[in-house]
């Protein structure tokens, strides 16, 4: 008698077995590697652990909702929060683009280009971001202990609240970018738009720095590079804190300064260091017209308060004799 097999054609077989991979990969419990566009629709991989993605992967909402040590391609977490709670994350480049795409993903690394959706990359912890990264409005906010690469925290409001971070240079170029962060490191030529870097505790901004108006106002105890203060009113209310060389040169700005130090040529725009409370200023300083009004209780160095009005209205104030260039020579031997 013949014999018919039960079993189906070879290629069948082939689907069935594809077809119970792509449920295993919805629950990834095992290491696997997958093509590109992978993970794509609503909770495809939520809870995938140990996969490698191709491109254009976890594009779905919460499509990869925490995940755990993944390795996605070019553009992926797409999706609104799709890589989110994830951790041990390998992220490619331009990529956590949906809304809170990577939010509180945990000892991650990002490629060039990444969380450029609003809230991003939100409230991570041990990441590392390349360049140009942290796009979106609030990106990488309220994020601790990481490294973000030059060029970044480019969209309004990203970057702010961090807390023992490092942000390389060119950075914190929107508005309020890097606000209210503490214990942090903010590379040369950054906080460049209105109150970016606003609110810093214990943190050091670099040279070529503060360029935007009202931008590094209100820090404490921190630190800002050579050639910083350049618009209306930026490092206004400091405390506590040093600022470099060739620095205040906005109309008043680094008014308020109480308790600092301002290094030599500084003070040189229009009321630039206006009412300096118990300070210093180096040498060749408050030259600016009428900089330095109102100082009180501050130690400025030789050669400075050479322009018409700077200096004025000071008291308990120590000015050099080869200073004021008989300009103002009674407002200084008033202050002596």
């Amino acid at each position: 008698p013949t014999i018919h097999s039960t079993m189906p054609p070879f290629y069948l077989r082939l689907f069935s077995i594809s077809h119970v991979f792509t449920i295993l990969l919805a629950f990834c419990s095992r290491e696997v590697g997958v093509s590109a566009q992978s993970c794509i629709g609503k909770d495809t991989c939520v809870n995938a652990k140990r996969v490698k993605l191709g491109k254009y992967s976890c594009v779905g909402l919460k499509s990869c909702f925490e995940a755990r040590n993944i390795i996605s391609g070019f553009k992926s977490c797409i999706g609104e929060y799709a890589c989110t709670e994830g951790s041990t994350l390998k992220i490619g480049k331009k990529a956590c683009i949906g809304q809170s795409a990577c939010y509180n993903a945990a000892d991650s690394t990002f490629r060039t280009g990444s969380c450029d959706g609003p809230e991003g990359c939100e409230g991570n912890m041990g990441m590392e971001v390349d360049d140009y990264s942290c796009v979106g409005y609030g990106a990488c906010k309220y994020s601790t202990f990481s490294l973000i690469s030059g060029g970044s925290c480019i969209g309004g409001s990203s970057c702010e609240d961090i807390h023992e971070m490092e942000v390389g240079a060119r950075s914190c170029t929107e508005t309020s970018a890097c606000k209210k962060s503490t214990g942090t490191s903010i590379g040369d030529g950054s906080c460049l738009t209105y109150e970016s870097c606003n609110d810093v505790y214990g943190s050091g901004i670099g040279s070529g720095s503060c360029k935007g108006e009202h931008s590094c106002n209100s820090l404490t105890n921190s630190t800002i590079g050579d050639e910083s203060c350049y618009e209306y009113a930026a490092c206004s209310n400091i405390t506590e804190s040093s600022i470099s060389d060739y620095a205040c040169y906005g109309p008043y700005s680094c008014e308020n300064t109480y308790n600092s130090t301002i290094n030599g040529i500084g003070c040189i725009g229009f009321d630039a260091c206006y009412n300096v409370q118990k300070a210093e200023i180096g040498v060749n300083s408050c030259i600016g017209q009428d900089a330095c009004f109102g100082a009180n209780n501050v130690k400025i160095g030789n050669n400075s308060c050479k322009c018409d009005g700077c200096c004025t209205g000071c008291s308990n104030t120590i000015i050099p004799k080869n200073s004021c260039n008989g300009l103002v020579n009674e407002t200084c031997s008033y202050c002596l």
